[in-house]
């Protein structure tokens, strides 16, 4: 009686379109009646025999009502259905699980499914649709104006991490880095995964010399994302490294910046001196010839020229 009661309860009282998916942990079905009889156990105080059975009751129950759900986590076609189903219940609430979904739709390179997945989404949450809006003309739009969209949006879901996230990136550039961690950490605590608010936290440590703090998150960022690593951010990772005296990864990240196409003209021409000091004139040459015209100009390989006259013959072949 005492299980039945704990499954209508949950059934009835505890409405899954309210609880779940943000607290099916707390109102499951499975929950009331395995807590109950864990209660009988030590209220009752049953002793022997009846202890023993009453144990494994617990534990066969509790393995009847996990399993499957295991098993449906653990297969992309049931699981991908059933956490569709979950965020349904709660569009306004389920920001996280609806990124997480979009996110590993992606990895398994099903883009199409994860656009079509965010679209639908957000044609039916206004709070992502104000806010993408927002986004998208915030070149156009001061950010005063911005940050009321943004606070707007955790007004009405104070679970939106993307609202968090945005409004960490307008105080950051306004150098209010208490507020800007503030909203990092919220944005980082209801959505752990994102690597752009992952980064955002590695700038902002940096911004108040944390140094061990930004790599710490920069790593993270990366370790979630490896796409994040274009040359802005290779860059700061740069500037990370020297400002914490770890000569040998400001090097390598150096190196790597320079071999980019895109890499400014410093990196470029700090390589490049760099390999004529060490006479490798054949890479420096090779280097020389994808900058030209780029992140070089005719007048500066002038003066390396009067600098190693060596070079001019590997420039010529």
């Amino acid at each position: 009686a005492l299980l039945i009661g704990g499954c209508a309860g949950a059934a009835f009282i505890f409405s899954p379109g309210l609880g779940m998916p943000r607290d099916w942990d707390l109102f499951a079905l499975a929950g009331p009646p395995l807590v109950m009889c864990a209660i009988y156990v030590l209220v009752g105080s049953p002793e022997g025999t009846r202890c023993t059975r009453a144990c494994s009751l617990i534990v066969v129950a509790g393995l009847l009502t996990l399993l499957p759900r295991a098993v449906i986590f653990a297969t992309p076609g049931l699981a991908i259905p059933a956490i569709e189903n979950y965020s349904n219940l709660d569009i306004a609430k389920s920001g996280s699980t609806r990124f997480l979904l979009s996110n590993y739709l992606e990895s398994v390179g099903d883009s199409t499914a994860a656009k079509a997945l965010d679209s639908v989404w957000v044609s039916v949450d206004p709070n992502s649709f104000a806010m993408n809006a927002a986004v998208d003309s915030a070149s156009r739009i001061d950010s005063a104006s911005l940050e009321r969209v943004f606070r707007e949006c955790i007004r009405r879901n104070p679970l939106n991490w993307a609202a968090w996230g945005n409004l960490a990136v307008i105080q950051l550039g306004r150098r209010h880095f208490d507020s800007a961690l503030y909203d990092l950490q919220v944005a980082d605590g209801l959505n752990p995964y994102n690597a752009s608010t992952t980064l955002n936290l590695s700038y902002c440590y940096y911004s108040v010399k944390d140094f061990a703090g930004a790599e710490k998150f920069l790593n993270e960022a990366i370790h979630l994302d490896s796409s994040i690593l274009t040359t802005s951010v290779l860059m700061f990772q740069a500037d990370l490294y020297r400002d914490s005296h770890q000569e040998d990864k400001y090097v390598t990240v150096f190196v790597q910046i320079a071999q980019r196409s895109d890499a400014p003209s410093k990196y470029v021409r700090g390589w490049i001196e760099f390999l004529l000091k060490k006479g490798e004139y054949q890479k420096a040459a090779e280097r020389i010839r994808q900058a030209l015209g780029v992140q070089i100009d005719t007048h500066y390989i002038g003066d390396l020229l009067q600098a190693y006259p060596e070079l001019k013959s590997y420039l010529s072949n």
